[in-house]
């Protein structure tokens, strides 16, 4: 069996992992903050998947977004501020989610079909897939054949992670390298996360978010309290690997996304401004995200 695009020795226990993942899994879904190995997990697992037959199908968050932002109404009315996605466009965005997987997995019926999501969960990016809501696709999302990951590197796989992650922001190799999160927007949501993490008293105090501030056992400790009502594993990541000068965007091998129609856009964002018809309520919302 080739595994064409496969960096991850076969012999690591990653690779085993996500062997099992690719095998048994209706749906899996990676979760985790940028700059800490979500893509690079992405493109592995599905190679890894179709490898092993799989029809591969990608829901993520940076390509499901910019159908909403680039309408004419969330221009005007939700505009992007300093690379940050509106929070109406966000939750607009999450509900479209629960419906487009709904479809999915009454259309692709064939067990052949692995849908592989990425999300960043902060700030009420696809949190709509945690919460558990009284709607067709709740059980299937509760399913054990449905997985939530979340990558936790050590701080040495950390920092190669954000050196490789600024080398590409000033040389990208990938259109999608351009719209990676900036430093500004990183910084924030790893304020957020720690804000969370100590209003849900996790922690007992914020850490200064910067080179010292990531710590694995309570980033992984935050991302496992969110996933209480789903089959959630955490992976520890303490190797590096060589991507052999392709961007982590890259796939050798064909895919379908999962990606909102106009029609979409128009009718989450009519449901958004009927749940919350205020500004006020709709920032209530978003401040408590982490809400499941």
């Amino acid at each position: 069996m080739s595994e064409s695009g496969v960096i991850i020795p076969v012999d690591s226990p990653l690779h085993s992992t996500l062997s099992r993942l690719a095998g048994d899994s209706r749906m899996v879904f990676c979760t985790g903050l940028p700059g800490v190995g979500k893509s690079l997990l992405i493109n592995q697992l599905a190679h890894i998947g179709q490898a092993r037959g799989r029809t591969i199908h990608l829901l993520q968050w940076d390509v499901c977004r910019q159908p909403f932002e680039a309408s004419a109404e969330a221009q005007a009315a939700f505009p992007e501020i300093d690379g940050v996605t509106h929070p109406a466009v966000r939750t607009a965005v999450g509900i479209w989610a629960r419906t487009a997987i709904e479809q999915w997995h009454k259309t692709h019926v064939d067990p052949k079909n692995l849908l592989i999501g990425e999300m960043s969960l902060v700030g009420d990016r696809l949190m709509s897939l945690l919460r558990r809501i009284d709607d067709p696709i709740e059980q299937t999302l509760a399913d054990n054949k449905t997985k939530f990951v979340t990558p936790v590197p050590t701080h040495e796989v950390r920092r190669v992670i954000e050196a490789s992650r600024e080398e590409r922001s000033s040389d990208p190799k990938h259109e999608r390298e351009q719209s990676d999160a900036v430093p500004a927007v990183m910084r924030s949501l790893w304020e957020d996360l720690y804000r969370v993490a100590y209003d849900l008293k996790i922690i007992d105090r914020i850490p200064e978010v910067g080179k010292n501030g990531y710590d694995p056992d309570i980033y992984g400790g935050m991302f496992a309290a969110l996933m209480k009502h789903r089959n959630h594993e955490i992976l520890s990541i303490d190797t590096t690997f060589d991507t052999q000068g392709r961007s982590v965007y890259d796939l050798d091998i064909p895919v379908k996304e999962l990606i909102p129609s106009a029609i979409d856009v128009e009718v989450c964002i009519a449901k958004v401004l009927e749940q919350y018809p205020t500004a006020s309520e709709l920032d209530q919302h978003v401040q408590q995200w982490y809400l499941v």
